[in-house]
């Protein structure tokens, strides 16, 4: 997961540029339970960070998203994004990682993917 999100920091700072580039930041670094990895900014009009962006190494067996993250994509809807990254392209040149906006939505609602429950909570009542 490091190598997909320190590729996935130097992909946005190269996005947005000067002066913003400097302010984008490595969450994941400071907060595992935040919800996703990496503040961003929509454009360099943005003043304050817009963009926040949970990063997945992906192969063909898919990838894991937790009931945290799923919530915090809930509550920041369409600045939220999930950035799939395949760890055996990174190295190309002109690499780009696939980008999804606001994943309740493009995921969770589209016939495109498949989602399947993993584990469940449970407690005696």
């Amino acid at each position: 997961g490091e190598k997909a999100e320190l590729f996935v920091l130097s992909f946005e700072k190269e996005r947005i540029g000067e002066p913003l580039c400097h302010r984008i930041k490595r969450i994941s670094e400071i907060d595992v339970s935040a919800g996703y990895d990496i503040v961003s900014f929509e454009s360099r009009q943005s003043l304050e960070p817009d963009r926040f962006i949970e990063v997945k190494a992906v192969s063909g067996s898919g990838f894991y998203w937790s009931k945290n993250e799923f919530e915090i994509a809930k509550l920041k809807g369409e600045l939220y994004y999930l950035y799939l990254v395949e760890l055996g392209h990174i190295d190309e040149m002109g690499y780009v990682p696939e980008v999804i906006q606001n994943p309740v939505v493009n995921i969770m609602e589209s016939d495109d993917w498949f989602v399947e429950t993993q584990s469940y909570h449970i407690k005696r009542i």
